[in-house]
């Protein structure tokens, strides 16, 4: 075989090589242009939901029990309970039944007896108190399933906790407010002469604190930061349970309404002036303080009667004394839906997607529409003040470690770390590139160079 057929040879094989190259590199060529298009797709389509507001959309109302009115609503639709004062005096436990809301259990007490509901960490508890001043928290059992009649088992309430209240101050009780920790417990009793404030250790119920204070002063029971905020017109005053003041903290208007909600993280109050201010908890030389985090404008007249937060999203819902609904983005104070309510609610829940604003006559159970929305272009790109945090700050950090948390889905940080790892991708790729290129063109051998030849 001459030289001339040797080289016809030699071309073919290289042909035939280069052909097969050529198509599995096409082939991985297009497989990898198809998964960017997929996931830029992905990232759209994901980025759609957020650009929309979140609807709510009533789907089902509720009239409560002959005789009866709602004291608390858990989520219903999963099997949970309504808890209703009476008939008589009485707490009835209602479930629903194939859409019939029908009473599975009875708490029946003397009428001198006064019973309520509190919640803590999304848990409902009955609150006994007896006309001596004995004090019982009743943990209201909770179903994951929708229940049947065939299958319902009666679960008793549990005493979980008790203790007990003066007498003599009991006797003159003219209002109180209990408000339950991780570990303590705070109880407000009103008298005409005084304002009695006991503090309970819930891991040692022996372990009693009790504070007076004038019969008239407003505050905020705040258990899982061992503080008390007392409220002077437009001064905040936060104290703990041996009345030493921990911080002093003045806001533009006088107050109107103030409530925590759950962890007390975070403290809502209502303004003279129709704004309502968000203050948040942040760490300072070992003392828990709180300051403004940002400020959300209301209607005229309008003054929130309570505030409900999202296990995992940062979202609030709100109901107002102009039965409005509003969902808030609790990380930006960004109201991003606003409802009208066909009556004065005096409660409201939120569990996942449903929203339930009750009334003492019934409740209405609302389906929030696209959660997705909840998170806006501002709460996503701007400093924001987190809780814990003493200054606004830009911070991913989606995941944590218990429900009622914020989520901080700061996308900065994240831009700017991706951007980062990019330049020092092409920091490294781009000289050897270049220096594959170069040896390849000017020192490689020829035989070499043929093979790797593209």
């Amino acid at each position: 075989m001459n030289v001339a057929s040797q080289q016809v040879s030699f071309l073919k094989k290289r042909l035939r090589r280069d052909r097969i190259a050529r198509s599995v590199i096409s082939v991985f060529g297009y497989i990898v242009l198809l998964t960017m298009v997929m996931i830029i797709w992905h990232l759209f389509s994901q980025a759609m939901h957020i650009a929309a507001s979140p609807g709510v959309k009533p789907r089902q109302e509720t009239p409560v029990l002959s005789g009866g009115e709602f004291l608390y609503v858990g989520d219903t639709a999963n099997g949970q309970a309504a808890v209703i004062d009476g008939p008589g005096c009485s707490v009835s436990l209602a479930r629903l039944d194939n859409g019939i809301l029908s009473s599975r259990q009875t708490l029946r007490r003397p009428c001198s007896h006064s019973l309520d509901v509190v919640t803590s960490y999304g848990l409902p508890y009955v609150v006994d108190i007896s006309a001596s001043g004995q004090v019982r928290l009743l943990p209201v059992p909770t179903v994951s399933q929708p229940l049947r009649q065939s299958n319902f088992i009666d679960t008793p309430l549990a005493n979980e906790m008790s203790f007990a209240l003066p007498q003599e101050v009991w006797a003159q009780q003219t209002g109180w407010q209990l408000a339950v920790g991780e570990q303590w417990i705070i109880m407000r009793v009103n008298t005409p002469e005084e304002t009695l404030v006991q503090w309970v250790n819930r891991n040692s119920p022996t372990q009693i604190v009790r504070q007076q204070y004038s019969a008239d002063q407003p505050m905020v029971l705040l258990p899982d930061t061992r503080q008390i905020m007392l409220i002077n017109n437009n001064v905040l005053t936060f104290v703990d349970s041996s009345n030493q003041r921990l911080h002093q903290l003045t806001v533009a208007q006088n107050v109107r309404w103030a409530d925590s909600i759950v962890k007390n993280r975070s403290v809502f109050i209502s303004l003279a002036n129709n704004t309502l201010v968000r203050l948040s908890l942040y760490n300072q030389a070992g003392i828990l303080r709180y300051q403004p985090a940002y400020t959300i404008q209301l209607q005229a007249n309008e003054v929130p009667v309570a505030l409900y937060a999202h296990a995992s999203v940062n979202g609030l819902a709100a109901i107002t004394s102009q039965q409005q609904l509003l969902l808030i983005n609790r990380i930006s104070g960004e109201v991003v839906e606003r409802r009208q309510l066909p009556v004065q609610p005096t409660g409201v829940s939120w569990f996942d997607s449903r929203v339930y604003v009750y009334a003492p006559d019934a409740y209405i159970r609302h389906e929030v529409r696209n959660m997705a929305g909840l998170s806006t272009t501002n709460s996503l790109l701007m400093p924001h003040l987190y809780e814990g945090y003493p200054a606004p700050d830009q911070i991913w950090q989606t995941s944590s470690a218990s429900d009622y948390q914020e989520i901080k889905m700061n996308l900065v940080p994240l831009l700017i770390g991706s951007l980062k790892a990019s330049s020092l991708a092409l920091l490294i790729a781009i000289p050897l590139a270049l220096g594959a290129a170069v040896y390849t063109a000017y020192f490689a051998r020829p035989r070499v160079r043929d093979s790797i030849k593209p």
